[in-house]
């Protein structure tokens, strides 16, 4: 079973979202364009089957089309650079309880960028992609004795 298979499997037996209901390629391509960079397969993939804004212990996965809720990933990374608060090297794409996890845009291989942790001044490598970031997260909520799910990359 790949991480998208595992991920598909942990919403639907959660209940957290309907798979077929995320954006569309036009909004990614609009985002894209708006950062300046390309987004990871992975993130793709979840972004055009998922609408999963946020997580039920209140964390914050963002997404392409949510600005009425809690900002997209576009407008929340544009706020910080605003505010002075990023990093050219990074990019929020989940926020929790005073931790965040960014993509490392200077770490990548093949064509999926590093999630880092960050806490307090912290630092450090999650995940070396984004479906493995996302199947940790949701194995962390809804841990299943059975199966262990590692932050590795697996076939995706």
């Amino acid at each position: 079973m790949n991480n998208y298979d595992k991920i598909d499997s942990i919403i639907s037996k959660n209940n957290l979202g309907r798979k077929g209901i995320g954006c569309s390629d036009e909004d990614l391509i609009k985002a894209e364009t708006q950062l300046g960079f390309t987004f990871p397969n992975s993130f793709k993939w979840f972004q055009k089957n998922y609408n999963i804004k946020g997580l039920p212990n209140g964390d914050i996965l963002f997404g392409i089309t949510e600005p009425e809720i809690v900002g997209n990933i576009v407008e929340y990374n544009q706020n910080l650079k605003e505010l002075g608060y990023s990093n050219p090297d990074r990019l929020l794409i989940y926020m929790g309880n005073e931790m965040f996890y960014h993509f490392m845009l200077d770490k990548s291989l093949d064509q999926e960028f590093t999630i880092c942790y960050s806490e307090a001044g912290m630092e450090e490598d999650y995940a070396d992609s984004y479906s493995a970031f996302l199947l940790q997260k949701l194995s962390e909520l809804y841990p299943n004795k059975n199966e262990h799910y590692r932050t590795k990359r697996s076939t995706e």
